[in-house]
């Protein structure tokens, strides 16, 4: 097992005024799309940065709730030509049968040559949920007339190069 491992951060800056609020006051919950694209190019320019990294990293961490979903599909093809796990926060998004649920997802992606640092053409993608929501979330949730739906499970990853590791999204 490796004694250290090195890991890329990519910190999207937006303005959570700008990006969330309503016409007339209030907050919405989903990022307007102008910003959603700043983000976007934001992610991008942080990937060419670590492509060009003399030293690879095999895993990518992208925190909050930054990733549109529409850029998923993309951001899984970065992952497997990088050969690097990519961790990236999601933006909040309806249940699928339950629209007044609320899930606070990741994407996590696997490139199927990972560890190795090679090119890979597909990926495992899991999509863990946040369990705890804050007081603040709560709160925002119950004055939009919807409600957090809490993912209960657990993901635990074995790997011989760097150990074992977990997965949780962090109630703020």
């Amino acid at each position: 097992m490796k004694d250290y491992l090195n890991i890329g951060l990519i910190q999207p800056v937006q303005d959570s005024d700008i990006a969330c609020s309503k016409a007339g006051g209030g907050y919405n919950l989903f990022v307007n799309p102008l910003i959603q694209e700043k983000v976007w190019q934001q992610i991008l320019h942080g990937l060419r940065e670590f492509s060009h990294n003399e030293t690879h990293l095999p895993i990518i961490l992208i925190p909050e709730l930054h990733l549109p979903h529409h850029y998923l599909d993309i951001l899984k093809k970065l992952a497997c030509s990088l050969g690097a796990i990519i961790i990236a926060g999601l933006d909040f998004e309806n249940h699928f049968l339950h629209h007044n649920l609320i899930r606070n997802r990741a994407a996590l992606i696997i490139p199927f040559n990972w560890p190795k640092n090679i090119t890979s053409r597909k990926a495992l993608v899991l999509k863990p949920g946040k369990t705890f929501f804050s007081y603040e979330e709560r709160k925002m949730f119950s004055s939009l007339s919807v409600r957090e739906f809490s993912d209960f499970n657990v993901y635990l990853f074995k790997s011989e190069n760097f150990g074992n590791f977990g997965f949780i999204i962090c109630s703020d």
